[in-house]
């Protein structure tokens, strides 16, 4: 690592630090994490070069030259243990620990539900009908809220929460006239799945080289070429996340992450070319990747054999004349991803 002693400005709105003859300054706004976890070898390699007993790890994005996309970085302070305290403090009041925002924010019954358990307990009880009516998704938006630190054990919101809430105000302007916030309605939930609304992490190594960023599911073709893929294996990261290990020809190394542990499931059977074709199809729809073109792509197969494929799944009737699973598609992925319990509204919001 190229460790440079310094001095450090933490202003309310920026990081400045001195390279060459100025500053380079970066903003909090495009910091994706705050004091993210080292390995101890990490840990022990930066207090052996800095002589320093204290580090904090600071993960940021930062737009390219040319497109919309970004790349991440990373960075490390190293210092005394009060110089560090104070620096994840200042940071942890001014934006909050924001964990896994490559995930460009939450899901809508999410956010609905971390919006309700700001509010009264006669609220909550009042109005959760209209986060989901169905126990086992609002289970499992709890869990993910917890997991992403937005609420404790005892659904109390964190910092991190209101952090949350404040910024998508910008986008749902609060109603205070109404018992809930504008973003929610009275109206019936929707129950199609928006395939723009569901993106993987990615990231792809070679030696010491490597690239990372976020990927739309029906993008992933640019991304990843399925006859190039030599192993495709699921890794378990910890207790509730996984990620799908890919290594391909020439031998750089692909993960996805995923917030949903179903689409890495799913992805490893679409990127398989051993898989049954009507797997691979099965698989894309399933995760709401459903024009011809991503699909022709992403298994790499001619568009004769998609729609060959595509009429016996509706004879079959795994699908219907929309291409949406039936019950009986359903069933069909439950068994190929060996999931136990997945219902038509699970599937509809995955």
């Amino acid at each position: 690592m190229a460790w440079k002693n310094a001095v450090v400005a933490f202003t309310d709105n920026d990081i400045w630090f001195p390279s060459g003859a100025g500053w380079n300054m970066i903003p909090y706004k495009s910091i994706e994490t705050v004091d993210r976890e080292l390995s101890p070898s990490v840990r022990n390699n930066v207090r052996a070069d800095t002589g320093y007993s204290a580090e904090i790890a600071i993960d940021y994005k930062k737009n390219l030259i040319f497109g919309s996309s970004h790349i991440n970085y990373s960075m490390i302070f190293a210092g005394n243990p009060e110089d560090i305290e104070y620096i994840r403090t200042h940071l942890l009041e001014r934006i909050g620990f924001r964990a896994n925002t490559d995930f460009d924010g939450l899901k809508e019954e999410e956010t609905r539900l971390l919006s309700l358990l700001t509010r009264e307990t006669k609220d909550i009880n009042r109005y959760i009908s209209l986060v989901s009516t169905d126990g086992e998704v609002l289970e499992r938006a709890f869990d993910t809220l917890k997991i992403r630190k937005l609420v404790d054990e005892n659904a109390q919101i964190t910092q991190q929460g209101h952090y949350y809430l404040e910024n998508i105000k910008e986008e749902n302007p609060f109603d205070n006239a109404l018992p809930l916030p504008s973003l929610f309605s009275s109206s019936e939930i929707p129950n199609t799945f928006t395939p723009k609304s569901n993106i993987v992490r990615y990231t792809k190594k070679y030696e010491y080289s490597s690239v990372s960023g976020t990927v739309f599911l029906e993008d992933l073709w640019y991304f990843v070429l399925s006859p190039e893929i030599r192993n495709i294996s699921i890794n378990k990261i910890d207790i509730f996340d996984m990620e799908l290990h890919l290594q391909n020809l020439s031998g750089a190394t692909i993960l996805i992450e995923s917030e949903d542990n179903r689409v890495l499931l799913a992805l490893s059977k679409i990127l398989n070319m051993k898989e049954n074709l009507h797997t691979r199809v099965l698989n894309c729809l399933f995760v709401g990747i459903k024009e011809e073109k991503d699909i022709v792509n992403l298994l790499y197969i001619e568009p004769h054999e998609l729609e060959m494929s595509m009429k016996q799944m509706l004879e079959s009737k795994v699908i219907n004349a929309e291409n949406i699973l039936t019950e009986k598609g359903i069933e069909t992925i439950k068994h190929i991803l060996k999931i136990k319990n997945l219902s038509r509204q699970e599937q509809n919001v995955l």
